[in-house]
């Protein structure tokens, strides 16, 4: 493979400013779903599916916390709030873990109004059945039954309607917590690309609120392209003035002046978030760094990228200092000979506090034959430069499980959830 090195410039600012990176607070994991393991396959095409965070996205009037990757909006008059209620274990079922659930208030009802994850919409593979569910309890104060339509709108490559929703079903959310599904599978026609699952309330003419948790839609597997993402080892490459272990798979690059210090850390089970797997932290920090020099990437292992699939990356981080620190995270794209296409589509610049927190970019759909890096460079603040991270992750489909997108294992047939 020919070898390119990384663009020194600022990448990804463009794209911070059009759609931003998403921020992600500490939370659980059920599962594979959501947070799964570093590399291993999430069949749960929903992306959050357990609501972390509070940096999503907002359209109309809307109050309180939306979770990241979702989107509330209420338009033409409309007007809602969210909030985030956390479940203890077995809440919702023998054994669930705990997880959050979003509590989704109508306050007036206008044009539209309603919760999706539009700006993280899933792949679909053509011929396949899809059937979204999700578990439900009604959450007006006396408990009283709340209606609530499901839906999940079919688009083309282009992100245009199709015209079809052939999954979409209303419900009632009751006095328990019940898992309901749609009676009909939507099965992806020929140009059918990605879909969304979308909440609206049905307008019971008095409180109309509902609390919603675990959203699923299996499909394709969804797994980790990043190599060693658990940033264990110590044989990765060195180029420049570099201190420390170098993670197997990855490079640590200073090509100015100043340098680059590496620190390990062993992180036990639970250190990020409920249920996180034990993995290994690596502190960067930079002397002087007036310029994005200095930076730890996989350019040497790039990823191959799956043609006409949604991917997008998420990296847990923490400030390595007492104050906050800007870091840039860039997901530069290359062709099938590793020489860099000029472009950066997942990438953008985000803020890290003394808190562990899940950063997660906007998501692009890839062409033939790319390939993709993930490099992270600390931002000069004109004082300490530093910053941890743990469990890099772009995510993008399973390939060993399909040789593309239109075909089913051998033995088997579409699924029905």
């Amino acid at each position: 493979m020919m070898m390119s090195r990384s663009p020194d410039s600022n990448p990804g600012k463009a794209w911070m400013i059009a759609m931003g990176w998403l921020l992600l607070a500490p939370s659980v994991a059920l599962m594979q779903v959501a947070m799964a393991t570093p590399g291993a396959d999430d069949p749960n095409l929903v992306p959050n599916a357990l609501f972390l965070g509070q940096a999503g996205a907002v359209d109309g009037v809307v109050g309180g916390s939306v979770p990241t990757a979702w989107r509330a909006f209420a338009i033409g008059g409309g007007d809602v709030s969210l909030e985030l209620v956390e479940l203890a274990a077995d809440t919702l079922f023998p054994g669930s873990p705990p997880t959050s659930a979003v509590r989704l208030s109508v306050n007036t009802f206008g044009a539209d109004q309603g919760f999706d994850h539009f700006t993280h919409v899933f792949s679909l593979d053509q011929g396949r059945n899809y059937r979204p569910s999700v578990w439900v309890r009604s959450g007006n104060a006396d408990s009283s039954d709340q209606g609530l339509q499901v839906n999940m709108p079919l688009f083309d490559a282009d992100m245009n309607f199709t015209g079809r929703d052939p999954a979409s079903f209303t419900t009632q959310g009751g006095h328990e917590w019940t898992q309901v599904s749609s009676a009909t599978d939507a099965t992806a026609e020929p140009g059918e690309a990605f879909a969304h699952i979308a909440f609206r309330l049905v307008d019971e003419g008095d409180e109309n609120s509902i609390l919603i948790a675990l959203p699923e839609v299996i499909g394709r597997p969804v797994t980790n392209l990043v190599p060693n993402p658990g940033l264990f080892g110590s044989s990765g490459v060195a180029i420049g003035n570099i201190s420390g272990p170098v993670p197997d798979a990855w490079r640590a690059f200073a090509v100015g002046e100043d340098s680059l210090s590496l620190t390990a850390t062993e992180l036990a089970g639970d250190a990020l978030f409920p249920g996180s797997p034990p993995t290994r932290s690596i502190r960067m920090a930079v002397s002087g760094s007036a310029a994005s020099t200095e930076g730890l990437d996989f350019e040497l292992n790039l990823a191959a990228l799956t043609a006409g699939y949604r991917h997008w990356g998420e990296i847990w981080i923490r400030s390595g200092h007492g104050g906050m620190q800007s870091v840039s995270i860039a997901l530069p794209l290359y062709d099938d000979q590793g020489a860099f296409l000029g472009i950066q589509p997942g990438s953008a610049e985000v803020a890290a506090s003394e808190q562990w927190q899940l950063f997660a970019g906007p998501a692009f759909t890839a062409a033939s034959n790319q390939q993709v890096n993930l490099a992270i460079r600390l931002i000069a603040s004109g004082g300490e430069d530093s910053v941890e991270i743990a469990l890099p992750r772009i995510v993008g489909p399973a390939d060993t499980l399909f040789a593309d997108r239109f075909q089913q294992p051998l033995g088997t047939t579409p699924a029905a959830r």
